[in-house]
């Protein structure tokens, strides 16, 4: 339960990333904004809740990552990684 808790935010970013890649009424500066900030929101919670959550688990003393700690960790990492390969590609392209 706690877990879900803890990346809760990267689905209220991901809608924010997603509203403003879909909806095609707001200005382009309103759109890039939303883009930009859903972006560097993402990356910093992931950066943020990997530290925090291992931070906790060094503290506690548990060495070994049990199936719930891997996913955890693997999905946050994934999301860091794409948005990380994202933000290159459209630097790159804008």
């Amino acid at each position: 339960m706690k877990k879900i808790i803890a990346i809760s935010p990267t689905f209220i970013l991901f809608f924010g990333l997603l509203t403003g890649l879909l909806m095609t009424g707001l200005t382009h500066a309103v759109r890039n904004d939303l883009i930009a900030y859903s972006m560097v929101g993402l990356g910093l919670y992931c950066v943020g809740a990997v530290f925090v959550s291992s931070m906790i688990l060094t503290v506690h003393g548990q060495k070994k990552l049990d199936l719930p700690n891997k996913f955890f960790f693997g999905y946050l990492l994934t999301i860091l990684v794409l948005v990380i390969l994202t933000a290159i590609f459209l630097m790159g392209h804008h």
